[in-house]
């Protein structure tokens, strides 16, 4: 099988217009008609997409799991993950909404104020920093943060 990785705004597109105009039409249906030789799948930049504007309303949230299940629909399941310590991308079968809702929980970087930041006195600012600085060592992203250890 060939594997298909399309943008975001491609699943946007397809999902709004799959039923309007005829050139998303005519890719939704070659989607359909070929998933027995093309796998489209999706990967964890596609579910920080969609979070960026999950918890701002309830209307937001029931679009954003209609969007889950249209990438359901196309990807059925088949997601590309980085494992940034082996540096490789890993395929495997996630369903796209329990990924979701697993990665939601996660507010890490929601409770970091960047805006804080750059304001306040010095001492603030290195404690803004030692705390930058672990949640840096905290995210697998196969940079060694250990480096910089100084500099928090």
């Amino acid at each position: 099988m060939i594997r298909v990785y399309l943008d975001w705004n491609i699943f946007t597109y397809l999902k709004q217009r799959k039923d309007s105009e005829e050139l998303y039409k005519s890719i939704y249906s070659l989607i359909g008609s070929n998933n027995n030789k093309l796998l489209f799948s999706y990967s964890l930049a596609h579910l920080y997409d969609l979070k960026r504007g999950f918890s701002k309303n309830e209307k937001t949230k029931e679009h954003t799991y209609r969007d889950l299940e249209f990438l359901q629909e196309i990807s059925q399941s088949h997601c590309l993950y980085e494992d940034c310590m082996e540096k490789k991308v890993i395929p495997s079968i996630i369903n796209p909404t329990e990924y979701f809702n697993q990665i939601s929980k996660d507010k890490t970087l929601e409770e970091f104020d960047f805006d804080e930041l750059f304001s306040g006195d010095s001492n603030e600012l290195k404690g803004l920093w030692r705390k930058y600085g672990a949640l840096l060592k905290a995210i697998p992203s196969g940079i060694n943060v250990e480096q910089f250890d100084s500099c928090f």
